[in-house]
């Protein structure tokens, strides 16, 4: 088992953490004790800041309405909140809501 919780980038999303914007880039973001969707997330805006600006653009404490967040592939309700715990070897991916017609 990973020491680490795997991140998901999928589409436009990995583009803020060096992909292309198609497909799906993986990061590794190393494990600490009571790790939650937000810390994980808060480090990982922290080591790429353009992710974390649009992370949080809402403000410090709002994930932005245009991500959808999955961990270990369900995902999280709109309202549900940032503090559902992780373990090592977990994965959390995100997506960004499309528009348009």
């Amino acid at each position: 088992m990973s020491d680490a919780v795997t991140v998901e980038a999928f589409a436009w999303v990995n583009r803020l953490v060096g992909g292309d914007g198609t497909g799906c880039v993986s990061v590794e973001e190393p494990a600490q004790p009571g790790d939650s969707v937000r810390g994980v997330l808060q480090r990982l805006g922290r080591r790429y800041p353009e992710l974390g600006a649009a992370l949080w653009a809402r403000g410090p404490d709002q994930l932005a309405e245009y991500f959808v967040v999955m961990v270990n592939r369900r995902a999280l309700g709109r309202r549900a909140p940032l503090d559902v715990a992780l373990e090592p070897g977990d994965t959390l991916s995100l997506l960004g809501q499309y528009s348009g017609g």
